[in-house]
C-alpha cells in the first residue's frame, strides 16, 4: 500500500478541512497562504493510529513543511529549499 493511501479518504478530506480552517488557512510557522500542506506533528509511522487526529497535524506552506522533513532527506533537501527560496 503506497505511504500516502490516505489522502484521498473521505477522513483525511475532513481532517484537512479541519487544521485548515482551524489554522486559518495560514502556515504556522511563517503565515504564508499559499501551497499549503497538512503536516503531522507525531510521524504517521511513529503513530499511525493519529493519521485522522485534527490535534496532531498543523497547517504549513510548502517551504516550512520542506524545513520539518530536512533532516529526513538529506541531500535533496539542500536543492529543494534551493528550490523554494527561488519562488519567494
Amino acid at each position: 500500500m503506497p505511504s500516502r493511501w490516505f489522502t484521498n479518504t473521505a477522513q483525511w478530506k475532513r481532517t484537512r478541512r479541519i487544521v485548515l480552517d482551524r489554522d486559518g488557512h495560514r502556515c504556522v510557522d511563517c503565515g504564508l497562504d499559499g501551497a499549503l500542506h497538512v503536516h503531522h506533528i507525531v510521524p504517521r509511522h511513529v503513530r499511525p493510529d493519529l493519521i485522522y487526529d485534527p490535534d496532531n497535524c498543523e497547517t504549513l506552506c510548502f517551504g516550512c513543511h520542506l524545513e520539518r522533513h530536512r533532516p529526513e532527506l538529506g541531500p535533496r533537501a539542500k536543492a529543494l529549499h534551493d528550490f523554494r527560496d527561488e519562488l519567494r
